[in-house]
């Protein structure tokens, strides 16, 4: 079955809890390891929700994702593993997240993602 409208943007909300616990009780990154930077987050996440809120259903935001992340040059299990590793920082995570809400209610944006 093909999800179509408004739920599938609310698809949203429990990934990023998702993303924020993989991080609890894992311990801090390794000096030199390979994690995306924030920006880096920022940038890859800010597209894939600005995708998400202007596709009509699974099948077409799963090619588009795809799109996004190799335009980006990273994975999933990039943006999941910055998650694990940064997912400990609280503050540091809801300063992260209200920059992607900035940039999705941006006027250039054309609209907000919400």
């Amino acid at each position: 079955m093909v999800m179509t409208g408004w739920p599938r943007r609310g698809a949203w909300v429990p990934m990023v809890c998702l993303l924020w616990a993989c991080g609890l009780g894992e311990p801090a990154a390794q000096e030199g390891s390979a994690v995306l930077t924030p920006d880096q987050f920022i940038d890859v996440y800010t597209a894939l929700r600005t995708a998400a809120g202007e596709v009509e259903d699974t099948l077409a935001f799963d090619s588009v994702r795809d799109e996004i992340l190799r335009a980006h040059g990273v994975t999933e299990d990039d943006l999941i593993e910055f998650a694990r590793v940064h997912g400990r920082d609280i503050k540091a995570l809801a300063v992260l997240w209200d920059s992607i809400e900035a940039r999705l209610s941006r006027p250039d944006t054309g609209h907000s993602v919400r």
